[in-house]
């Protein structure tokens, strides 16, 4: 089995646990541009949003990346909670990334801060 193919059976294995770490390297070792204004900018825990359908069968997945930045929660914002920890994940981010972008899983958000996530994502897609 190729390193590739390897690295994504792996992120099979826990991609439905909810929250993962994406990271700025390819898979070939190489930084992605960097971000202009507004965009994450570093390595980020993440709430991952795609299907459980999609996350099997692609090869990447939608994620909301999460701040510990909680001073001011906008509207397309959602506080919740990860391993104790206070955190907003930013449904205004919302992005696309590579399976082989995310580095490790972090936890699972409870239903209720699930809730609060796909509150936000209505409004910030204005469904």
């Amino acid at each position: 089995m190729a390193k590739d193919e390897m690295r994504e059976a792996e992120a099979l294995e826990w991609i439905e646990g909810t929250i993962g770490e994406i990271s700025d390297e390819t898979k070939y070792g190489g930084l992605l541009r960097s971000g202009q204004r507004g965009e994450i900018q570093k390595q980020r825990t993440a709430v991952i949003i795609s299907s459980d359908v999609s996350n099997k069968y692609l090869n990447r997945l939608q994620v909301i990346p999460l701040s510990t930045q909680i001073s001011h929660i906008y509207p397309s914002e959602a506080q919740v909670t990860l391993h104790g920890q206070s955190n907003k994940a930013m449904a205004d981010q919302l992005m696309t990334v590579s399976k082989l972008r995310l580095t490790k899983m972090a936890g699972r958000l409870s239903s209720s801060d699930m809730k609060k996530v796909e509150r936000v994502i209505k409004i910030q897609l204005g469904l």
